[in-house]
């Protein structure tokens, strides 16, 4: 894991340790500016280190699809996007280094390829696997998938059965896009704050 996270420094990452989800929340509310717009994708990870409701209290813009009448989604979602950063977490983390995201909407996927200028991601040690793209994605279907839908109530195989089967999903499919961030993107920044506790799925 080590080794990964070296790796990760040497693509051009800044990689962050800390213990809790409550070290994860100080060290953002650190590292943000108090005058910068944040942008928040809809990430359990994000949310179980409380950072939202303190970047909030300290009157910072935040821009959060989550809890929204549905005609706001979008426009949150666009304004996110926009944002000065954007906080997010990641599906899976390769032995290699690579992130992995799956998105439904597409809002994260965009953020990330070409969206602020500082990303943070907030990753659980959790979500390392010892294995490349393929062995993630088989996480990422076997482990995160299913809790993440049903929290939402989504009527999909993942869901039901615990199993996916692309053929039997319906319209509401949350598996669109597949994103693997391997290197930091020129001219911009992202940061991996890798937590020992887990959070997320």
């Amino acid at each position: 894991m080590q080794k990964t996270l070296e790796r990760m420094r040497a693509m051009g990452f800044e990689v962050v340790e800390v213990d809790t989800g409550e070290q994860a929340r100080d060290y953002l509310m650190d590292a943000i500016p108090a005058n910068a717009t944040v942008g928040v994708s809809g990430s359990v990870s994000v949310r179980e280190t409380g950072v939202m409701e303190v970047l909030e209290q300290r009157g910072q813009i935040v821009y959060s699809h989550w809890g929204v009448k549905p005609e706001d989604v979008e426009p949150l979602r666009e304004k996110a996007c926009a944002a000065d950063v954007y906080l997010t977490s990641a599906n899976a983390l390769t032995k290699q280094g690579e992130l992995i995201l799956i998105d439904g909407a597409g809002n994260r996927v965009s953020a990330v390829a070409y969206g602020p200028k500082q990303v943070y991601f907030i990753v659980s040690h959790s979500k390392w696997v010892d294995g490349g793209y393929g062995t993630a994605i088989a996480r990422i279907k076997r482990i995160a998938c299913p809790p993440n839908a049903r929290r939402q109530d989504k009527e999909l195989p993942c869901a039901i059965n615990n199993e996916c089967d692309p053929d039997a999903c319906t319209s509401d499919s949350m598996c669109r896009m597949t994103l693997s961030v391997n290197r930091a993107p020129r001219n911009r920044k992202m940061t991996m704050v890798f937590v020992k506790e887990n959070l997320g799925y």
